[in-house]
């Protein structure tokens, strides 16, 4: 079982996960943790398996070094079907671990976007949606394997024009946030197929807009954006109601 990469345990109700588990290296996903109805990871068993999940998905504040392989951290919060305590950071040591590609951290409180997160050049999957955000750092330029980056929900008011450097991304949710302007920068992204600029102040797209021609969905606000980029060509992505000054 050497090339196994997801393995799931289901709803059992074990005590201890075996310790051949450990010697997966190829393993990406380790699912323990029986589900509610809405898909929700149950994390007070995280308990059950503390030798085989790091400290950052416990939720205790550091990264272990059994954990350096570890491919997805997953801090769903689901009030419905536990209760447990909010991060309120993420801690710097994350950074260590080098082969994670999918980071979860939704509906916590956290405030700042750790530089040290930049480091994980093997990151494909950044769901970081309802926490507090207030800004993300020049070093995000640094995942550059980035292909999905959820930001909805926090409180972003500015972006870094280092953004625009995520070439390979391809879906971008910055809705719900104090957006009263985007980098010039965004219509460097060339990959990209999904945007989501919903509930923002947004009152006009920047120039470099136009050139998004891989653009395949986008969600706006129809009463706020007064103007659209000359260059702008994809209109049929605008919801039906929109209206705007250069029509």
């Amino acid at each position: 079982m050497g090339k196994l990469r997801h393995l799931s345990f289901g709803s059992n109700q074990f005590t201890n996960v075996p310790t051949s588990v450990a010697k997966m290296s190829a393993l990406e996903v380790l699912d323990v943790a029986p589900k509610c109805p809405g898909d929700h990871v149950l994390s007070k068993y995280t308990e059950m398996i503390s030798n085989y999940i790091c400290d950052v998905c416990a939720a205790r504040g550091k990264v272990c070094s059994e954990m350096w392989g570890c491919r997805r951290c997953d801090w769903d919060a689901c009030g419905k079907c536990c209760h447990r305590q909010q991060l309120s950071i993420i801690p710097e040591s994350i950074g260590r671990l080098c082969h994670l590609r999918v980071l979860r951290v939704v509906k916590h409180a956290v405030v700042v976007f750790p530089e040290s997160l930049c480091s994980l050049t093997a990151l494909e999957e950044l769901i970081l949606s309802h926490n507090l955000l207030e800004a993300l750092p020049e070093g995000i330029a640094g995942l550059y394997a980035l292909q999905k980056l959820h930001l909805a929900g926090n409180r972003l008011a500015a972006l870094p024009e280092a953004l625009g450097e995520l070439s390979v991304l391809q879906e971008l949710d910055l809705g719900s946030n104090l957006l009263e302007s985007l980098p010039e920068s965004l219509g460097q992204l060339g990959a990209l197929r999904r945007l989501s600029l919903r509930s923002n102040a947004l009152r006009a797209l920047p120039e470099g807009f136009g050139a998004l021609s891989g653009l395949r969905e986008l969600d706006v606000d129809a009463g706020l954006i007064e103007r659209l980029p000359d260059s702008f060509e994809q209109r049929s992505l605008l919801p039906e109601n929109f209206r705007y000054e250069n029509r």
